[in-house]
């Protein structure tokens, strides 16, 4: 009989205790900051009718990443691999219901089949952040200030960057300003939209190949330059999509974060129910320079499921790249820093007495409303053997107890950093580790 692999599934993750640490701390981080807003969590199933995603997502994601599978009852069911068009077929289904303006946000696990590669995974965990009801300028508005205020909890104040674009922009541009036919459209899109992951050149000749004149080919590569709002203001002149679009950004400016966002008119997204703003987060540090996450408009998704046509904006944040932006600026916490007590019983006879201790401080620490482990050892062990397991069990003090220390009702709680020792009953010890330790561990 063949070796089972200990390795799992390709393009998914093992996450041990660790990375369970980390992985808590960004989303209740995320959690944390969406509450401020006003924003509620919400989730959906992980199967959902096949066709919701052949009517609703982009061609892409359906003919090339679907994970799909058919029941017993034979119908064809996909696991899910983005979360808006949940979110859409829920707000339609109890659209009249739901108070104005919806703030919702999930934190679902998603699946495509694609190319594992550095942060693109086969599954994965999404932020999803959504808000319906308002006025579009508002909304954007809102939607974007939640982007810098994420960034912001996690101690990001610079290293990213914020690149906005209007589908109704791009419609003009393709349409007025290139003379594109609706057939030339989509592939013209899709290459603008992969552009600046092309070698020098390479968009060019793409164009080229395609049929487009040097003139339009000229239009499309000053998109991609910096300086692209400035060149094609005279020739957008009052488009409504480009005016909506500067006021966003005055408004920004206005609030104090409009540093972190620059119109980018390559932006495109790739999927077909993005109707207005769409924008994408780039990380700007040379060794991870890459888009993070992003999203748009989609004003038409709620009123494909029969009922009335809702406006909405949003974005989906994945914690592969989310993590990596973390880790690789520094804004991790050390979460390999000591923290809880670990009390250990020295015989079979201070077992019970050691798990009344563990008890009793548990109750305290819960009272008030402190996030400390309080572990107990499961059998009798030297001091020195205590110490050891105390260490790998990432404790920050022991309490010991010996008869003695029963007797007295008193307990010895030695600081495995500092060496000191506090004596005590329960009450004493509880103050001494929450006055000494509480603001050096992350999480408490």
């Amino acid at each position: 009989m063949s070796t089972l692999s200990t390795q799992p599934y390709k393009g998914t993750r093992d996450f041990y205790p660790m990375d369970m640490r980390v992985r808590n701390w960004i989303f209740s981080r995320l959690r944390k900051t969406l509450r401020t807003f006003g924003y509620e969590e919400y989730d959906g199933p992980m199967l959902e009718p096949f066709e919701l995603y052949a009517a609703k997502t982009s061609e892409e994601i359906v003919n090339e990443q679907l994970y799909w599978l058919v029941d017993r009852g034979e119908r064809k069911l996909a696991i899910r691999p983005e979360m808006t068009p949940t979110l859409a077929r829920m707000v339609a289904a109890k659209q009249n219901e739901l108070p104005r303006p919806i703030r919702w946000f999930s934190i679902p696990n998603l699946w495509r089949y694609e190319r594992p590669q550095r942060g693109r995974l086969r599954e994965h965990w999404q932020l999803n952040v959504d808000t319906f009801g308002g006025e579009p300028i508002t909304e954007d508005l809102e939607i974007c200030q939640v982007i810098v205020a994420i960034m912001q909890g996690f101690g990001a104040e610079s290293g990213y960057e914020v690149r906005l674009n209007h589908r109704g922009v791009t419609d003009y541009i393709f349409r007025e300003l290139l003379k594109l036919t609706d057939d030339k459209i989509p592939t013209i899109g899709r290459l603008l939209d992969t552009a600046p992951k092309m070698a020098p050149g390479v968009f060019a000749a793409s164009l080229a190949k395609e049929g487009l004149e040097p003139g339009q080919i000229e239009l499309l590569e000053s998109l991609l330059k910096k300086d692209a709002c400035t060149r094609l203001a005279k020739q957008l002149g009052d488009n409504p999509h480009f005016k909506h679009l500067m006021d966003l950004t005055a408004k920004l400016d206005a609030l104090g974060v409009g540093t972190f966002f620059r119109y980018d008119p390559s932006i495109m997204r790739g999927f077909m129910y993005y109707t207005g703003m769409v924008l994408e987060v780039y990380d700007l540090h040379p060794e991870n320079n890459r888009a993070l996450f992003g999203g748009g408009r989609y004003d038409n998704l709620v009123g494909m499921f029969g009922g009335n046509a809702l406006p909405g904006v949003g974005f989906g944040m994945g914690d592969v790249t989310l993590r990596y932006f973390l880790e690789i600026n520094k804004l991790l916490p050390d979460m390999k820093t000591p923290r809880g007590i670990y009390i250990a019983h020295l015989e079979d006879e201070q077992f019970m007495p050691a798990q009344r201790l563990a008890q009793d401080m548990r109750h305290r620490f819960s009272d008030a409303d402190v996030d400390v482990p309080v572990m107990t050892s499961l059998s009798p062990d030297k001091p020195r053997k205590i110490f050891t397991t105390a260490e790998k069990l990432g404790a920050r003090a022991v309490v010991f107890v010996g008869p003695d220390d029963v007797k007295k009702g008193e307990f010895q709680m030695k600081d495995l950093v500092t060496g000191v020792q506090t004596q005590g009953p329960a009450p004493t010890l509880m103050v001494t580790f929450m006055t000494t330790y509480v603001n050096e561990t992350h999480g408490v």
